[in-house]
């Protein structure tokens, strides 16, 4: 069985796996870029090497976020779950172990490399040959360091993709001279960082510069390495002028960037200083260490680079910065370089045209075919589902089975562009084509087949043994998914999936304007009962006696399904069937189902009329009956699927009842609901899970209900329950917008469709 919650779709399906959550560089801007695809209607789930306040901001964004430190030793779970997404990126070197299982795939993968040559070294024995990963792994570098980096080490040329910071500057007005010239060196207290390679070019300053400036210290104290942050707690209390802050929010960081007048980033190692980039898009210039990645695109514009680890060097570099810092020309013109330098190559909208024509170039669209013009109302639900599966992203393949010869034409070229993930029919219409020398036709393609049943499987006996394996078979009712599981084992998948509604397209009028009182539109099934009956003398038994039985065993247990009273007869009677023998017995007995629904459909317009109220009829067989032209009953033969929804829309009651689902669900009640009337059903263990109602016979004041329930036993009780409700508007306006509600919600054809995408299609 599917589980059918309702989680939120989106066009595309991401994993995104980083190493940490801290509010460092490369985790900051993966947040950005999660906030960037979202916009785009992109649904994400975040894995995390290791935990980070980031947690709880992309939780609090409905991201569902996972700690997992190792994937080898579960990669055959990983494997299962990775596919079901269209794209996984992996954010850093440090996420290796995932590539070495995606490259055992066809899963698009995109790994972002950060990391100086000094992290290959290191991981060298644990990393995958990176010249021999395979095509759906595409590697990215975030800057030329790492590109120049890969190249040299595996010979493998790979593009780089740098960091999108989203902009943040709003224009100020003229920048405030402070008493002294301020410059920011933020990040993690490390060897990496180098900020004891600034911390020893501040001391080595002339007394004139050190007077004109102010060094502010930032960094994560909690998970810094001790000798570092030591080395800067010292250095602020032997100069009045330093200052070490703990990390702080990233808004606050921003203001007390956009105060400084120069950003530092002193790195021994780093690729691409999240920090510098944040600097010049608030407009402020960055002095940099050449082992900086950004100080390649500098171009001797927008900031100051001196070598790595050259205190001397820094000191000058320094020196020079408080310079320009006084001469107002010259420094404006250092502003502007920066900011330019940021727009041209670190703003968020460059990069996001970047990854979103990758994750498109890599991802394959997935295909789909529908099989139409079956019946009206079959090809009704077709087309609701088509039109949300395109919005989803699919493309969808229409085959026409009253065009067949133009169809196979066109379906020969949709086949060959790419793997189709299923062909989705109805009650088997068009399963079973014929290739060559009796092949199916989808089988010899390799295109799944997904059948979504609307009667019960009993009635298809013939057609479960000619489906190919890898079928899926989906039912409106759980007993008809379980009948399938027990008695056709070859099904490899069976699901329940409910029915769903079409949305109105006309503004739904209130209830109290509406021109019928009821409408049931739905056959009558009593004469076709009689025409589908079995030859009985090929049983050994009395089969006609059997069936009579359970008739009347069903009319007086309505609550019960076909199959059960039919087996309990033969039990009974002492007759015992395999389940194979059972199975096409029961098939035989079909004719049983129809005269109970048939009985019941009778009786609960027959018992509304007899009281007086008057019900709109529509449908085929009921002119055979000798009653249908008494008085309350304004029957008006057949109308098509396409013309009930205006119907519905205006009916104050759509009256419906099952087609023998016990434990299921019919259109007609989410049609009716979505179109504003009040829906009144008998009952099901599933429509009673799922929705609050008021009972014929029983309380009617219910304040959160949201439909009107009958129980067939007590089909004499459904009067009051209708007279009750048109005698009283406004609570059938209430009932009818709680209704809508619920349908709007969880009930729709759109709905089923985002179900089947998640639930099922992601799979195949």
């Amino acid at each position: 069985m599917f589980s059918m919650n309702k989680r939120i779709f989106s066009a595309r399906k991401v994993l995104i796996i980083t190493h940490q959550l801290t509010r460092t560089g490369a985790p900051l801007v993966l947040l950005d870029t999660i906030k960037m695809l979202r916009s785009h209607g992109y649904y994400l789930d975040v894995i995390s090497l290791s935990d980070g306040i980031l947690r709880d901001e992309l939780e609090k964004m409905g991201i569902s976020v996972r700690i997992q430190r190792r994937f080898l030793p579960v990669w055959k779970e990983f494997f299962t779950e990775a596919k079901g997404y269209d794209c996984v990126i992996c954010n850093t070197l440090l996420t290796f172990e995932v590539i070495h299982i995606l490259n055992l795939t066809d899963i698009p993968t995109i790994w972002w490399i950060h990391e100086p040559k000094e992290y290959f070294d290191m991981y060298k024995d644990m990393l995958p040959d990176l010249s021999a990963l395979r095509s759906n792994i595409h590697m990215l570098a975030v800057s030329p360091v790492n590109r120049d980096i890969v190249k040299d080490l595996y010979g493998v040329d790979i593009p780089v993709m740098t960091i999108g910071v989203q902009d943040r500057y709003q224009k100020l007005h003229e920048k405030v001279m402070h008493d002294r010239i301020r410059f920011l060196c933020v990040g993690l207290y490390s060897y990496t960082k180098g900020q004891d390679v600034l911390a020893s070019a501040i001391t080595k300053l002339s007394k004139e510069a050190l007077a004109k400036s102010e060094f502010i210290f930032c960094g994560d104290e909690k998970n810094a390495d001790k000798d570092y942050l030591d080395d800067i707690v010292r250095l602020s209390k032997v100069f009045l002028n330093v200052s070490a802050l703990d990390a702080m929010p990233h808004d606050s960081l921003m203001a007390e960037m956009r105060r400084a007048d120069y950003v530092v980033a002193p790195s021994r190692l780093d690729s691409l200083p999240t920090v510098a980039i944040e600097g010049m898009m608030l407009g402020v210039p960055v002095i940099l260490s050449d082992a900086c990645g950004v100080a390649r695109y500098l171009n001797g514009e927008g900031g100051l680079v001196f070598p790595s680890e050259d205190v001397d060097s820094l000191r000058d570099t320094i020196e020079n910065a408080i310079s320009i810092r006084e001469d107002t020309g010259r420094y404006d013109a250092l502003v502007k370089s920066a900011r330019k330098c940021y727009e041209l190559n670190f703003n968020e909208s460059i990069i996001e045209e970047e990854l979103l024509s990758l994750i498109n170039d890599i991802t394959r669209v997935p295909k789909i075919i529908f099989i139409l013009d079956t019946l009206d109302i079959l090809d009704q639900f077709s087309v609701n589902l088509i039109k949300t599966f395109r919005k989803m992203g699919y493309e969808v393949y229409e085959f026409r089975r009253d065009k067949f010869r133009e169809s196979i034409q066109g379906l020969g070229d949709f086949l060959s562009t790419g793997r189709v993930k299923a062909v989705l029919n109805y009650n088997f219409y068009s399963a079973f084509m014929e290739y060559k020398n009796g092949e199916n036709f989808w089988k010899h393609f390799n295109v799944p087949i997904i059948t979504m049943l609307m009667d019960h499987p009993f009635c298809f006996e013939g057609a479960f043994e000619m489906l190919p394996g890898n079928s899926v078979v989906l039912c409106p009712d759980r007993n008809h998914m379980n009948y399938v599981l027990r008695f056709y084992p070859n099904i490899s998948t069976a699901g329940f999936l409910p029915h769903g509604g079409e949305i109105s397209s006309t503004p739904i009028k209130p209830v109290s304007e509406r021109s019928i009182d009821v409408l049931y539109t739905g056959e009558i099934s009593r004469p076709n009962a009689y025409k589908i009956m079995p030859d009985f003398g090929k049983y050994d038994f009395d089969a006609r006696g059997i069936g009579n039985e359970a008739y009347d065993f069903l009319i007086k247990n309505p609550d019960h399904t076909t199959e059960y009273a039919l087996e309990k007869v033969l039990k009974e009677k002492g007759i015992v069937l395999s389940d194979e023998e059972l199975s096409r017995f029961i098939a035989d007995m079909h004719y049983v189902d129809l005269l109970a629904v048939s009985y019941y459909r009778e009786k609960t317009i027959r018992i509304l009329a007899d009281a007086g109220i008057t019900v709109r009829l529509y449908g085929f067989g009921w002119d055979a009956l000798d009653w249908i032209n008494g008085s309350n009953v304004d029957y008006r033969g057949r109308v098509s699927a396409y013309d009930i929804p205006a119907l519905m829309a205006d009916s104050r009651i759509v009256l419906s009842t099952m087609t023998w689902f016990k434990d299921g669900t019919h259109d007609r009640v989410f049609n009716g609901m979505l179109q504003g009337a009040v829906a009144v059903t008998d009952t099901s263990v599933y429509m009673e899970e799922e929705f609050k109602g008021i009972y014929a016979g029983g309380d009617y004041s219910a304040a959160d209900a949201e439909l009107g329930f009958f129980r067939l036993s007590e089909i004499e009780k459904l009067p009051d329950m209708v007279r009750y409700l048109l005698d009283d508007p406004g609570r059938m306006q209430q009932l009818a917008d709680a209704g809508y509600k619920k349908a709007l919600a969880g009930h729709t054809w759109e709905k089923r469709a985002m179900e089947l995408d998640r639930d099922l299609l992601q799979f195949m």
